[in-house]
């Protein structure tokens, strides 16, 4: 379906090919739409959720960049709070994705995903761990 809820065809022009779409914001972008909709939903092509989709993109990449510059053997085998904290996070979204995946319910366990990713992942958990990573300096001792 098109943007405004109406079916696509080539007389009324309001086609999207996937091509088109590709090229302008990725296959990755395209995927992320697609896990949008559960199975029998209608899915309507939204700009905005494909721009949603590219940007998740290149949040994972930046955020994967950062998590590979932290060298683990600047910690001394502490464990951290925020670790703590992060990892029963994560435990709690595998458990709740997981029963949801197993309900076939895949656009409501994306869903968590997200949320999980840019809440509590990106906007807390990393930024807690930006002084952390980026230090030189870093003492384990000084951020429990």
């Amino acid at each position: 379906m098109d943007a405004q809820g109406a079916k696509m065809s080539k007389s009324k022009g309001n086609v999207s090919y996937p091509e088109e779409i590709i090229l302008k914001f990725g296959a990755d972008s395209l995927r992320f739409w697609a896990s949008t909709y559960s199975m029998g939903e209608d899915a309507r092509l939204r700009e905005h959720e494909l721009t949603r989709g590219r940007r998740t993109v290149i949040k994972l990449f930046n955020a994967s960049k950062l998590v590979s510059s932290f060298n683990p053997s600047n910690t001394s085998g502490v464990a951290l709070n925020h670790n703590v904290w992060i990892l029963q996070k994560l435990n709690k979204t595998i458990s709740v994705v997981s029963s949801l995946m197993d309900q076939f319910e895949i656009a409501k366990g994306r869903l968590e995903l997200d949320k999980f990713f840019w809440e509590i992942f990106c906007d807390d958990y990393l930024e807690i761990c930006k002084g952390v990573i980026s230090s030189s300096n870093f003492n384990a001792e000084e951020v429990k």
